[in-house]
């Protein structure tokens, strides 16, 4: 498991980083930081959600 979330983190930081570099060349880097920082809070909504419904899922195994 430490292993996947390593590798995650690693190609997550690659992908951050060219995104913002590439799209600051297009549409500015006020923009492209807007845009990669919306993604980024639709992730941890996405994450909060997941683990929820997680949560939830467990206590009806009983």
């Amino acid at each position: 498991m430490t292993g996947m979330i390593t590798a995650a983190t690693g190609i997550g930081g690659v992908v951050f980083t060219t995104l913002t570099g590439v799209l600051s060349d297009i549409i500015g880097f006020r923009k492209s930081f807007g845009i990669i920082a919306l993604f980024f809070g639709i992730s941890i909504l996405a994450a909060i959600v997941l683990a929820g419904m997680k949560g939830n899922d467990s206590g009806s195994q009983n």
